[in-house]
């Protein structure tokens, strides 16, 4: 019993610490942190599975939750539409990111006990104070020493639009990559500050008054609207469930003013009257392209992870470039199919529903705050990604976790310590194992291809080509690392004329679009290649080659002026002058359609 309670003991300190570290380091912008944070959830699940693989009662009990079914259902989704992916390396990479999640739902609803709830909001409300002090001095000083450090080591016209874009508009995003994440983040935390506030007394009550206000401060200098009305559809619902004492009350009090935001956001929209409508018109773009995705593989999706890649061919021209459909329920269908969706939102539903039950029967003000923190990032993630932000992610589940376990009704799984139940066990963790060992390549993958492009940008391209082929050796799957590798060859066969380095560009290019044939810019990259080579080697085959690809690319990417220029060059090059025409032509309908084009 003894030994039990320190293993208990070790994996609650340890999730404190994890909690609190995991909003300063955002997946996005650091991803082998991101793998870092990965591997401790999965190191923590190890020795919570070892711990009772080596207990000796006859029988022990495992909590039971109402998203236990959905969760395991979603998982069985994700890894078959994995199998069935375009990019397998994409698929698993974001697997393995949802398997985290699960795993620390599991791990905090088994190991952590409802007196250790209000600890962990602490902790994280002390973690959202210092990342919100940061918002507030980058604010204030350091967008501006930002903008200083970046005009004297840059030239400010190599920079992408949307950085510079983001530097000049003044709005804060902190620890994470987007204004947009940064106010996902905080409507999450808002309604437990102010819960906490509400519970508490004497000088805590004005501890949590001031968090709650700074957190306000900070989601107005993200000048996120999205995050603006969500703020204000939580704290509507907070008012309702908090003064009306009967569940029929609350639930039509709900549904009218449910009713009431739908009809007057879509007067607003027709009547033109939202700020940011053109940001909103991008979206609804993002979703007419998610919906022509979704007819094309409904049931299977096109794997988890591809969106980006494959945006570009049901991208309307009117519309920005994205790698995400900033909708979460609508990316989860393109990915995973009809299946992935309904588990999901399964998910959810069995939450909610538990969650309203004791809301309104006991009125548990800790309950309600964590619920409507949950129900602030589903809001926030009908227009935004918050779920492809790995940080806000694990923040989410951490909190859906900490709500299950307020709700408990000592409902357990009563599991028998038989022989099947140990094998059973065994099973999991050489599971475990071997994902934490991807996850543990990744990280050395990505500190090899950091080395890398740090050598590269000191022009020693030979040790940076070294460098990335160590990368290369613990992900030989990884697409991007195949195109980085073309790149570094592709620049010495272009400055020196080399045919061995062009030879090898061209069979790392092959082996990037062969991993994942969705980009066009893959294609693009390899038609240059091609032509290079035929007119190096005197060799109309190539040239040939090299039209094909540019071909592929259109494929892929049907309203990028710039790939029927080039296709319209090549044709004028080999003569053939009615094609090159009509190219120039698409490139110039293209041209007057778009709004914009970045990257290639």
């Amino acid at each position: 019993m003894k030994s039990k309670e320190i293993i208990k003991s070790i994996i609650k300190v340890t999730l404190l610490v994890f909690i609190f570290l995991r909003p300063f380091v955002d997946g996005l912008t650091y991803p082998v942190f991101n793998s870092s944070f990965q591997l401790a959830i999965v190191f923590l699940a190890l020795v919570w599975l070892v711990a009772l693989f080596c207990r000796r009662e006859k029988t022990f009990s495992l909590s039971k939750s109402p998203s236990d079914l959905p969760i395991f259902l979603f998982l069985l989704v994700l890894l078959i539409t994995t199998s069935f992916s375009h990019c397998h390396y994409l698929s698993w990479h974001l697997s393995l990111q949802f398997i985290s999640y699960f795993l620390l739902y599991w791990l905090v609803i088994n190991n952590v006990e409802e007196k250790d709830v209000t600890t962990f909001l602490i902790i994280l409300l002390f973690s959202a104070t210092l990342v919100s002090l940061y918002g507030i001095y980058q604010y204030f000083w350091g967008l501006e020493a930002t903008r200083e450090y970046i005009a004297t080591h840059y030239r400010m016209g190599e920079l992408p639009p949307a950085l510079l874009s983001r530097l000049s508009s003044n709005r804060i995003f902190s620890t994470f990559v987007y204004p947009n994440m940064f106010a996902g983040y905080i409507i999450m935390l808002f309604p437990i500050g102010l819960v906490m506030a509400i519970r508490s007394k004497s000088f805590l009550k004005y501890v949590f008054l001031i968090i709650s206000a700074l957190l306000l401060c900070c989601l107005f200098y993200t000048k996120s609207i999205g995050g603006y009305f969500t703020i204000i559809f939580i704290s509507v619902f907070f008012l309702i469930f908090y003064f009306l004492k009967e569940k029929k009350k609350i639930l039509v009090g709900s549904g009218l003013f449910i009713l009431f935001s739908l009809i007057l956001f879509l007067l607003l929209f027709r009547l033109g009257g939202l700020p940011h409508s053109s940001s909103f018109q991008d979206r609804l773009g993002y979703w007419q392209a998610s919906l022509r995705m979704v007819k094309e593989s409904p049931l299977l999706g096109s794997g988890p992870g591809t969106f980006g890649s494959r945006f570009a061919r049901y991208k309307l021209p009117s519309t920005m470039e994205t790698q995400h459909a900033h909708n979460n329920f609508l990316e989860i269908w393109v990915e995973t199919g009809i299946f992935g969706l309904l588990f999901f939102l399964w998910l959810w539903w069995n939450f909610f529903r538990a969650a309203l039950r004791k809301v309104t029967q006991r009125k548990n003000l800790i309950l309600l705050g964590l619920s409507l923190s949950i129900f602030a990032f589903l809001v926030h993630s009908f227009g935004d990604f918050d779920l492809y932000n790995p940080s806000l992610t694990t923040i989410t589940f951490f909190i859906l976790s900490l709500a299950v376990v307020k709700l408990k009704e000592n409902h357990r799984y009563c599991v028998q310590n038989s022989v099947l139940t140990k094998t059973t066990l065994l099973l999991i963790m050489m599971m475990l194992i071997f994902l934490g060992g991807m996850n543990f390549r990744e990280i050395l993958a990505g500190r090899k291809a950091k080395q890398s492009v740090e050598l590269i940008n000191e022009n020693r391209f030979s040790e940076g080509r070294a460098m990335l082929q160590r990368a290369l050796s613990y992900q030989p799957g990884n697409p991007a690392y195949w195109y980085k590798l073309s790149a570094i060859d592709q620049h010495a066969a272009f400055s020196q004329k080399d045919s061995s380095a062009l030879k090898k560009a061209i069979e790392s290019m092959q082996k990037a679009i062969a991993l994942n044939p969705d980009p066009a810019y893959y294609h693009y990259k390899l038609s240059q290649l091609y032509w290079f080579k035929g007119v190096l080697e005197k060799d109309h085959s190539f040239l040939e080659k090299g039209i094909g690809q540019l071909k592929e690319a259109i494929k892929r990417y049907p309203t990028k002026s710039i790939y029927h220029e080039e296709l319209g060059n090549a044709y004028e090059l080999v003569g053939e002058k009615k094609e090159a025409e009509k190219e120039y032509r698409e490139a110039e309908k293209w041209k007057r359609l778009s709004k914009s084009e970045s990257g290639n």
